[in-house]
Parts: C-alpha cells; sequence; structure tokens
C-alpha cells in the first residue's frame, strides 16, 4: 500500500538511509499520484542531500496537491534560502505563516532570509516572534552576533 511505502521510507529517512528512503517514497506516489506527504517526503529527502531542484519539484507537486499544507510551504521556503533565492523563501514563509499563524519555525525561518538580505530590523522582528514562541535558537545566534537586543 502508499501508506505502508510511505512510513517505510519515513523509518529508512530517520536512519539517514537516504536512497532506501527514495525509493519508498517513489513506490508509494507510483500507487497513490495524489499523496502530497509522499511528495512533500521525498522533497524532505532531496532537501537534506542537496538535490534542490528535485526538492523545490517535489514541494510543488505537495503545494499543488494540498494548497493548505503549510510545512511544504516552509520546506520549500528553506530550499529557497539554501539557493540564495531570498524573495521566493519569503514568499514561501508569508504563505506558512498565514496558514499557520502560530509556525514558529517559519518566522524563524523568514527571519533568517531578511538577515541574509540585510534587513536586520525585520530578522530581529521575526526571530523575536519565533522565541516568542518557544523557538529561541536563531535569536540566540543573532543576540551573540550583536544584533536584536
Amino acid at each position: 500500500s502508499a501508506e505502508a511505502y510511505n512510513l517505510l521510507g519515513a523509518a529508512h529517512n530517520s536512519m539517514g538511509q537516504n536512497q532506501l528512503a527514495l525509493e519508498n517514497f517513489t513506490k508509494a506516489i507510483r500507487l497513490q499520484p495524489d499523496d502530497y506527504l509522499a511528495y512533500f517526503n521525498r522533497g524532505t529527502v532531496y532537501n537534506k542531500i542537496n538535490q534542490d531542484k528535485q526538492a523545490v519539484d517535489d514541494y510543488n507537486e505537495a503545494i499543488r496537491l494540498r494548497p493548505d499544507y503549510a510545512d511544504a510551504y516552509n520546506s520549500r521556503g528553506n530550499t529557497y534560502n539554501k539557493l540564495h533565492k531570498y524573495e521566493l523563501a519569503i514568499k514561501d514563509f508569508n504563505d506558512a505563516i498565514k496558514l499557520q499563524p502560530n509556525n514558529a519555525f517559519a518566522y524563524n525561518n523568514r527571519g533568517v532570509a531578511h538577515f541574509m538580505q540585510g534587513a536586520n530590523k525585520l530578522g530581529c522582528s521575526d526571530v523575536q516572534k519565533a522565541c516568542s514562541m518557544g523557538f529561541c535558537k536563531a535569536l540566540e545566534l543573532v543576540k551573540s552576533r550583536g544584533y536584536c537586543r
């Protein structure tokens, strides 16, 4: 079943067995082509192994199949951050936040994108918001570098 392959892929992914994870997510997609979660999961593995074009393609498909899936926007935004496409990343983080206003990771990641563009005031605002929701990693980093109070 597609669900079984998706679960097996997730298990392989958690053990760092990237190729096996990709194979299982691909089998899940073949069995159930409208399984947004299998595309999302496969995109996560592609992102992890720096196959960024494939990751974006899979996140695009996950979003097409389920436009209200905030995690797909957030993950695609992270991939765009890696590719230095900060405007696209910020757009995705905005979409994730619209869908999930309490998504600390999306605020954190958008803050990072703002910092990378040199928009430090916006970056501080976002990482402070993320920290107020319990995710303080980026705020601690930028404070240690003299940004944000």
